[in-house]
Parts: C-alpha cells; sequence; structure tokens
C-alpha cells in the first residue's frame, strides 16, 4: 500500500478516536436535576504542530488543527532529495462521532497529484 494512502487511512482513524468524549450514561443511573450551565467562552482552533525527522535531519511537517465546530484539518510536507509528499486534508465528523467527510489535495512523493473525497450522507456513502 503505498505511504500515502496508509498516511490518510490513519488520519481518518485518528479522526474518529476521540479519547476525550465521556462514555455514554447508563440508563439505569439515578440522573441528577440539570443545572443551569454558564455560558462556555467562544473555542478558539486548536494546533498541533510536528517535526518530520528523517535521517536525524528535519524534512518536514505535520500539522492537525481543530476548529470549533469540529472539523479537523491536517497538513503534511515532506522534503527529501526534492521531492516528497505534500498534502492537505479537511475531515468532519458526524454528530455521533464517526466520519462524515473528507477531502484531500496535494501531491504524492513522485509529484503526482491527490485528489481524494469521501462524504456520508445517512447510509450512503460517496
Amino acid at each position: 500500500m503505498p505511504h500515502l494512502a496508509r498516511f490518510l487511512i490513519a488520519c481518518a482513524i485518528a479522526a474518529c478516536a476521540d479519547p476525550a468524549r465521556p462514555p455514554p450514561s447508563n440508563p439505569s443511573e439515578p440522573t441528577t436535576p440539570a443545572v443551569e450551565p454558564t455560558p462556555a467562552p467562544v473555542a478558539q482552533p486548536v494546533m498541533i504542530k510536528r517535526v518530520v525527522i528523517s535521517s536525524a535531519r528535519k524534512s518536514g511537517t505535520y500539522v492537525v488543527t481543530t476548529g470549533p465546530d469540529g472539523t479537523i484539518k491536517t497538513s503534511l510536507f515532506v522534503l527529501q532529495n526534492g521531492r516528497g509528499p505534500k498534502v492537505e486534508a479537511t475531515q468532519r465528523l458526524a454528530a455521533d462521532g464517526t466520519l462524515a467527510s473528507f477531502s484531500a489535495t496535494g501531491q504524492h512523493e513522485m509529484s503526482t497529484k491527490v485528489a481524494e473525497t469521501f462524504t456520508r450522507e445517512g447510509d450512503l456513502a460517496r
């Protein structure tokens, strides 16, 4: 499997795995009265930037930005010997945390164009 395909699959799996979400509550547990929540501050995008190291040298970057609406944008740029992949992807999650849409554009290591899309509407995937 090409390296870029593995990367895109790993991005999709990572986007669907959200360890920060609490497990669903047990319906048999007693419920407590709802407390009026205080308004939350406006959420800011969260960006995580990683450096790609190859042969003990910095050769690229991998940036993941999660927007306040839950949209996940990823960017991979690697340059070795004058070539390398450069891919930007956007992932949107459905209300249940599964992948609703995915799009990726850029180029493979040898400059082959990348243009991948996936959308899911109900039980239909395109």
